[in-house]
């Protein structure tokens, strides 16, 4: 099983997961009632939530309890073309070895004028090894959705300087500072310390990240990429 159940929410986890909850959700709100979803790489169901009430089908490759169906779709797709009105995949593309693949046959499984909304992340860490593997710039997102037959309908970047600072503060207090209680050794981790509290005090003052047309920013480190790809009517 490459995860365990985390819980997840709003107002919990990463900046990162926070912004992909308040993204998706202002999506769905806004979606027709009667919009049939596929939220494909739902895994234990980390933004069923906000899903209550829709007409919805959750599948992954792994038989989750929170799973309806679990199925690979670069391998059989076991439903009809244009089936659905949105495909949703939150964290899921860059765990996807034929990626293309899979964007390939969503486009097929989409209404005319349907969408899949997605995010994938960018600047972070390698996560559920060893079932990671790839990182999508703007520009990959833009070819890979013409290559599917897709359009790009937004696109935004998540941008949090302050929290990345933080981040790799914290990388390099665990995995580079000297452990031995040598004073060269004292002296580093005093400065890591003080220089943290300095960000975190940033952090208090300055504004939280937001979700930024990657066209409209001279920031290129996003954390991550939200995107809408809409098939033509």
């Amino acid at each position: 099983e490459p995860w365990e159940r985390v819980e997840r929410g709003p107002h919990q986890g990463t900046p990162w997961r926070r912004e992909n909850w308040r993204w998706l959700n202002g999506l769905v709100q806004a979606a027709a009632a009667d919009a049939l979803f596929l939220d494909v790489g739902s895994g234990h169901g980390d933004f069923q939530d906000i899903f209550s009430g829709r007409p919805y089908i959750a599948l992954d490759i792994m038989p989750y309890p929170e799973v309806d169906i679990a199925c690979d779709l670069t391998q059989a797709v076991p439903f009809r073309a244009g089936s659905f009105s949105v495909i949703v995949m939150m964290n899921v593309l860059e765990h996807v070895y034929k990626a293309e693949c899979l964007l390939s046959r969503l486009a097929v499984l989409l209404k005319p004028g349907g969408e899949i909304w997605l995010a994938v992340p960018f600047l972070l860490k390698v996560h559920q090894a060893p079932h990671d593997f790839a990182r999508y710039t703007p520009f990959a997102l833009h070819q890979m959705a013409a290559n599917a037959g897709l359009s790009v309908k937004d696109l935004q970047g998540y941008y949090d300087p302050v929290f990345q600072v933080n981040d790799a503060l914290g990388n390099l207090w665990q995995n580079a500072l000297p452990q031995r209680s040598s004073p060269r050794g004292l002296v580093a981790r005093l400065a890591v310390f003080i220089v943290q509290r300095v960000i975190n005090l940033l952090g208090i003052l300055l504004p939280k990240g937001s979700s930024v047309d990657p066209d409209k920013t001279a920031n290129p480190a996003a954390m991550g990429y939200l995107a809408v790809f809409q098939k033509p009517d």
